[in-house]
C-alpha cells in the first residue's frame, strides 16, 4: 500500500500561522496534522504494509520536506517529496505523483476529465499566397513579427489568456512544410510546456475540414486559433461558457463575418460579410470551446453530410448548429487585431507590435556591435548584428546576423543573414540572406535575393 498526500496549498485562511509553517505541518495535540492524518490512514489499512508515502508540496524548503520524510519513516514507510508548481486541481495535484502510482492508477488520473487542462488546435496548412515572395521558402506562420514568429506569438497570447488553464498540446495542421518546420513548430510547443501535434491539410476543404484534420486532439476543451491573426487582450477567457469567440468592432463589417447579440450580450447569429448592416462585432479567428469532443461531433456530421458552401466545409455551420443547440456563446472582445495578409499590412503589424513590446528585454539580441549608428525605438535588433553608420527606426525589426552600413531604415521588417548597405529603406519587408546595396526606398524581397 502507499499514501499519496496533496498538500501544496500554504492554507491562506489560517493566516498568519501559515505565513512561516504550511497548513499540514500546524500541531494538533503535540502532532503536526499530517502526521496524525498519515498515521490514522496506517491504522485503518489494518494488515495492508505502507511502503511509501508521497508528498505532494509547493516551495515549502528543504526543512519541511526532511520533516516529511522523518514522518513517513517513523511509520516505516519510505517519504517521496513531490512538487505542485500552480494551483491547477485535485487531478494535477495527484499526478505529481505518478511515480509513485502503479499503471493502473497513473491511468485513472490521466483519463478523468480535467476541467483545467486545455488543448490549442491551429489551422495553418495554407503558405500565404498574397504575401508571396516571403512566402516562397517559409510558410506565413513562420514569418517574424517582432523578432518572433507569428504562430509562436499567437499561441504565448492564448495561453496569457487562458490564465491557470495548463495547454497540455497545440496541434497544428499543416500542409507539405517540410520536416524542419514541423521541429520548429514542436518546439513552439514545448517551450511553453505543452506537446506539439503535426496534422496535415492535403487539400484546402474549408475551416470545418481543417480543424476536422486535428480530431484525435479533440478530447478536452479547445481553444481553435487560425495562425494568421496577432491580437492584444486583457480580458481571461470565461470557461463558464460552452463558447467564447474574440471580436474586435471593426469600421467595415460588411468584409468580415460577424456576430450579433441577444439582450444578454451572448451571441445569438452569425453573419457572413453581411451587404446590410448588422453588427460591427468581427470574428477575428479565435474560438474557446468547453466540449471538444462536442465540436468534433459537430464537425464530422458536416464532413459526413457533405454540407458545403462554395465548396468548402464551413466552421459556421458547426456554430450555428450548437446555437440551435442552447449552447451559450459569449464574445471575447479584443482591443487590437493585427492581420499578416499581405506585405504592407505585415510591416504595419509589425510597428503595432514593437509598440506594444517596447522597453523589453525580447527586443534585443546578444552581442550586437554598434558603430556610429543610432536606434530610435521601438525596435528589435536580434543577435550578432552589425550596425555601422547606420540610422534604425522607428518600427524596424533586424533579424539575427543581419548587417547594416552606410543605410537608414525606418518601419520595416528584415529577416535573418541579410546585408543592407548604402540605401535609405522606409515600408519594406526583405527575407533572409538577402543583399540590398542601392539606391531604392521600398522593397519587397524575398530570401536569398539580391538588388545591388
Amino acid at each position: 500500500m502507499k499514501i499519496i498526500v496533496p498538500m501544496a496549498g500554504r492554507g491562506s485562511r489560517l493566516r498568519p500561522h501559515t505565513l512561516t509553517v504550511p497548513k499540514p505541518l500546524i500541531p494538533i495535540a503535540g502532532k503536526p496534522i499530517v502526521q496524525r492524518l498519515v498515521e490514522d490512514i496506517v491504522a485503518v489499512c489494518g494488515d495492508k504494509k505502507v511502503t511509501e508515502i508521497a508528498f505532494i508540496i509547493g516551495d515549502f524548503g528543504a526543512e519541511v520536506e526532511a520533516d516529511l520524510k522523518k514522518v513517513a519513516e517513523n511509520l516505516g514507510a519510505k517519504g517521496s517529496i513531490y512538487h505542485q508548481d500552480k494551483p491547477l486541481g485535485t487531478a494535477h495535484a495527484i499526478h505529481c505523483a505518478a511515480d509513485s502510482m502503479d499503471d493502473a492508477g497513473k491511468t485513472l488520473i490521466e483519463n478523468q476529465p480535467n476541467q483545467y487542462r486545455m488543448k490549442i488546435i491551429v489551422p495553418m496548412a495554407g503558405r500565404g499566397s498574397r504575401l508571396r515572395p516571403h512566402t516562397l521558402t517559409v510558410p506565413k506562420p513562420l514569418i517574424p513579427i517582432a523578432g518572433k514568429p507569428i504562430v509562436q506569438r499567437l499561441v504565448e497570447d492564448i495561453v496569457a489568456v487562458c490564465g491557470d488553464k495548463k495547454v497540455t498540446e497545440i496541434a497544428f495542421i499543416i500542409g507539405d512544410f517540410g520536416a524542419e518546420v514541423e521541429a520548429d513548430l514542436k518546439k513552439v510547443a514545448e517551450n511553453l510546456g505543452a506537446k506539439g501535434s503535426i496534422y496535415h491539410q492535403d487539400k484546402p476543404l474549408g475551416t470545418a475540414h481543417a480543424i476536422h484534420c486535428a480530431a484525435d486532439s479533440m478530447d478536452d476543451e479547445i481553444v481553435v486559433a487560425f495562425a494568421d491573426t496577432l491580437f492584444r487582450a486583457d480580458f481571461t477567457l470565461d470557461t463558464t461558457a460552452d463558447s467564447v469567440i474574440w471580436v474586435k468592432q471593426v469600421e467595415n463589417p460588411n468584409a468580415y463575418g460577424v456576430v450579433q447579440f441577444d439582450d444578454h450580450g451572448n451571441i445569438n447569429n452569425f453573419v457572413e460579410k453581411p451587404t446590410e448592416f448588422v453588427s460591427d462585432s468581427a470574428i477575428i479567428g479565435i474560438y474557446y470551446f468547453k466540449d471538444g469532443p462536442g465540436l468534433r461531433s459537430e464537425l464530422k456530421h458536416i464532413l459526413d453530410n457533405k454540407i458545403m458552401d462554395k465548396g468548402e466545409y464551413q466552421l459556421t455551420d458547426a456554430l450555428s448548429s450548437m446555437l440551435k443547440q442552447g449552447k451559450v456563446f459569449k464574445p471575447g472582445t479584443v482591443n487590437d487585431w493585427m492581420d499578416c495578409g499581405n506585405k504592407a499590412i505585415t510591416v504595419e503589424t509589425n510597428s503595432k507590435m514593437l509598440g506594444y513590446l517596447k522597453n523589453l528585454p525580447e527586443l534585443r539580441g546578444e552581442n550586437v556591435t554598434i558603430e556610429n549608428s543610432e536606434i530610435i525605438e521601438p525596435c528589435f535588433i536580434g543577435s550578432n548584428v552589425v550596425l555601422k553608420n547606420a540610422k534604425i527606426g522607428p518600427n524596424v525589426s533586424l533579424g539575427d546576423h543581419c548587417i547594416v552600413e552606410n543605410a537608414t531604415i525606418v518601419g520595416s521588417l528584415i529577416q535573418t543573414h541579410s546585408t543592407i548597405k548604402n540605401i535609405t529603406l522606409n515600408d519594406s519587408m526583405i527575407g533572409n540572406q538577402a543583399h540590398v546595396d542601392g539606391n531604392w526606398t521600398s522593397l519587397s524581397l524575398g530570401d536569398y535575393s539580391r538588388m545591388d
